[in-house]
């Protein structure tokens, strides 16, 4: 038996989600959830604008919702604006990176392909010219973390680093230049022990690619006069 209204908001979101909806579908209409699920059209309602925030449901005005079903990007795009623009969020969204990707590397370096090391050297070799130029490379190094991890498949860990990309770079924008052709170099060192699977060399030069990152987003956020962590 549900004891509070939140458990019940949550059971129903559940009922909606094991309705075996294919993406495109369109939802029955909120009278004949309520019926079928005996519930009231308030929770209903509730409950469809939870699958709303997850990206799951498509509403429009004076059109019937349409499923879209759970898409790493699109509830990453979900989580970074309810999280909002802050330095708070990108740590937070940072730790979780960094703790599913060192400890993930040894099933990376097990399942990587020769297409996958052709994929990660051009972009790393597209990162390395940019970086020579004095060009920003946030898109190339998301497109490697990104091609890195493809192989894992965990869709929860695709849409919290979607979330970080996009708060990331939003707040990178605006930071100070940093090592560009250095980042460049930790990506292409990363790549090379992958390769070889050398497990625990490539958790090193990861770790030393997220300390300079942990250190940037240190001190953005230490307070004016006062420096970041040495």
């Amino acid at each position: 038996m549900l004891r509070t209204a939140s458990d019940a908001d949550v059971r129903l979101v559940e009922q909606i989600v094991e309705l075996g909806l294919r993406v495109g579908d369109v939802l029955p209409a909120e009278s004949e959830i309520a019926t079928a699920m005996h519930a009231g059209r308030p929770q209903v309602r509730e409950a469809l604008r939870v699958l709303e925030a997850f990206g799951a449901v498509r509403s429009r005005q004076g059109a019937r919702r349409v499923w879209l079903g759970f898409e790493p990007d699109r509830f990453g795009l979900h989580l970074a604006a309810v999280l909002g623009v802050s330095d708070r969020s990108v740590e937070e969204l940072f730790e979780i990176r960094h703790a599913f990707e060192v400890s993930h590397l040894a099933q990376v370096a097990a399942r990587m392909t020769l297409a996958q090391q052709d994929e990660l050297r051009t972009i790393v070799a597209a990162m390395t010219t940019a970086a020579r130029r004095g060009h920003r490379v946030h898109e190339e190094d998301e497109a490697f973390h990104r091609a890195l991890f493809s192989s894992v498949q965990n869709r929860v860990f695709e849409g919290v680093s979607a979330a970080f990309w996009r708060l990331h770079g939003r707040l990178d924008a605006a930071a100070a230049p940093e090592d560009l052709p250095s980042v460049a170099a930790m990506h292409a060192r990363i790549l090379e022990a992958v390769v070889a699977r050398d497990v625990r060399l490539a958790q090193h030069e990861l770790d030393a690619h997220f300390w300079g990152v942990r250190r940037r987003l240190h001190e953005r956020a230490a307070p004016p006069g006062r420096p970041g962590p040495g």
